[in-house]
């Protein structure tokens, strides 16, 4: 993930600050990388000392600086606990599927569902064309199943957001509750 660092020159003609990562101009991608702002990323992989020192260096006099140790620690994993694949449900709002999930090595265990198209992009709760899902889990189909009719739902680490699992559901056919309103049917022939 990322970290915001602010630092505050004072004196002299120049306030551009030089962000460096365990001594490293910029970092690089075994400590992670930091950019001109300040905004650190931290690396894919955890660094065999699991601590590094980002460092606010003055552009203008090298020999002023300031410290600030990060520990870096894990991305949590999330993992679907239920339903187990393959998933398949009629559409219409009525026909619900109960997901859960677990968060390992975070800090909150908290899990944000959306739904997306296959290969696509989620959407935080769905919406009325891919179905809807609650903050507890509870997916509920759209009324006529989509182009494809696959959708992805997805849990996330709320306090890691590229921490997810994801499952495929098959919306599967219509049924009596995805009709509402007002209809009118007329037959025709023998």
């Amino acid at each position: 993930t990322t970290q915001q660092f602010f630092d505050s020159i004072t004196g002299g003609t120049n306030s551009v600050t030089i962000w460096q990562v365990n001594g490293i101009a910029g970092g690089n991608d075994t400590f992670g990388r930091i950019d001109s702002n300040g905004l650190f990323h931290a690396p894919t992989i955890v660094p065999t000392t699991k601590t590094v020192s980002v460092i606010a260096v003055s552009f203008e006099d090298q020999k002023v600086f300031a410290t600030s140790t990060v520990t870096i620690t894990p991305a949590p994993v999330v993992t679907i606990t239920s339903p187990s694949a393959p998933v398949t449900v009629t559409s219409g709002t009525a026909n619900t599927v109960t997901f859960s999930a677990t968060e390992t090595g975070g800090a909150t265990n908290v899990i944000l569902w959306s739904v997306g198209p296959v290969g696509g992009l989620g959407v935080l709760g769905g919406n009325a064309t891919l179905g809807t899902i609650s903050a507890s889990g509870v997916y509920s189909p759209p009324l006529t199943p989509p182009i494809g009719r696959i959708v992805t739902v997805t849990a996330a680490a709320q306090d890691s957001p590229t921490s997810t699992a994801s499952l495929s559901v098959t919306i599967s056919g219509f049924s009596t509750s995805s009709l509402q309103g007002h209809f009118a049917f007329s037959m025709a022939g023998s």
